[in-house]
C-alpha cells in the first residue's frame, strides 16, 4: 500500500499535477452554462425560421413543381443544418455539467429540443424570425440563395410559377420585374383567373401561375396576391 501511494506521489510530481481551485471550476461552469444558453437560443431561432419559411410557401402549388425537385425548393436546409449543429455543440456542452454527465443521451436530448421549442414559439410570436430574415435578406450577400423562400418558390417560370413586382399594366397584359430583375410581359384575358385582393397597379407584388411562352412572355392563366392566396372570384371580366 505504501509503495503504491509512494507510487502515486512520484507520477504527480513528475506530471506537475495541482488541485484545480474551486474559482477556476466555477469561472469554467460559468461560461459552459453562458455557451449553453447562447446554443439554445440560436437552435431556436433557427428553429423558428425553418418554421417560418415552411409556412410561407403556397403549399397547394405543389402540382406545378417537379417532384424530384420539391425536397430542394421547400426544404430550408441552412436553417435545419444550423439547427442540427447547434443542438449537437448543446448536447456536448451539456454533458460537461456538473450533473449532465448523470443523465441519460434521451432525456438531455428531450430537454434541449423542448428547450429549443418553447424559446422558438416564443421568437416566432413576438416575429423575431421574421426580422432576422429580413436583416439578414438586407445585410448579408447570398442568404436569398442560401435560403428556400417564397421567392425562390415563384421564381420557377419552366414549372408554372412566376412573382415578381408590377411596372407597367395595360388592357390586355402587364409588365412584371421577377426576384431575379429579369422583365416579363405576362398576357391575361377573360379566361384568367384573378383573386380579389389582387391590386393591378405598378410597384404591387403579385403571384402568377401559367405558362412561358418565351424567354419575355409568360400566359396568366390565375393571378394571386403577393401576401396570402385571396378568395377566387372566378373569371376575370375584360374591358372593351
Amino acid at each position: 500500500m505504501k509503495d503504491l501511494s509512494q507510487e502515486t506521489i512520484k507520477k504527480i510530481k513528475e506530471k506537475n499535477i495541482h488541485p484545480t481551485t474551486k474559482w477556476k471550476f466555477l469561472v469554467e461552469n460559468f461560461f459552459i452554462w453562458i455557451s449553453l444558453a447562447f446554443l439554445i437560443i440560436f437552435g431556436a431561432v433557427s428553429l423558428a425560421l425553418a418554421y417560418y419559411f415552411l409556412i410561407q410557401l403556397d403549399w397547394d402549388v405543389l402540382r406545378f413543381m417537379h417532384r424530384t425537385s420539391l425536397f430542394f425548393w421547400l426544404v430550408p436546409h441552412i436553417w435545419l443544418l444550423l439547427l442540427v449543429l447547434f443542438f449537437i455543440l448543446a448536447f456536448i456542452l451539456f454533458r460537461r455539467t456538473k450533473k449532465g454527465y448523470r443523465l441519460e443521451g434521451i432525456i438531455v436530448s428531450s430537454l434541449i429540443f423542448l428547450l429549443f421549442l418553447l424559446v422558438g414559439s416564443a421568437a416566432h410570436y413576438f416575429q423575431a424570425d421574421e426580422n432576422i430574415n429580413n436583416i439578414f435578406s438586407k445585410r448579408v450577400p447570398g442568404y436569398q440563395l442560401l435560403t428556400n423562400n417564397k421567392e425562390r418558390q415563384w421564381s420557377q417560370p419552366e414549372a408554372g410559377l412566376l412573382g415578381g413586382e408590377i411596372t407597367k399594366v395595360k388592357e390586355k397584359n402587364l409588365n412584371l420585374k421577377d426576384f431575379q430583375g429579369k422583365d416579363w410581359q405576362i398576357n391575361y384575358d377573360q379566361n384568367t383567373s384573378i383573386r380579389p385582393s389582387v391590386n393591378l397597379q405598378p410597384n404591387e407584388k403579385i403571384k402568377v401561375i401559367g405558362e412561358k411562352k418565351n424567354d419575355k412572355e409568360f400566359q396568366a392563366d390565375e393571378i394571386r396576391p403577393w401576401e396570402g392566396k385571396g378568395m377566387m372570384r372566378g373569371k376575370m371580366k375584360m374591358g372593351n
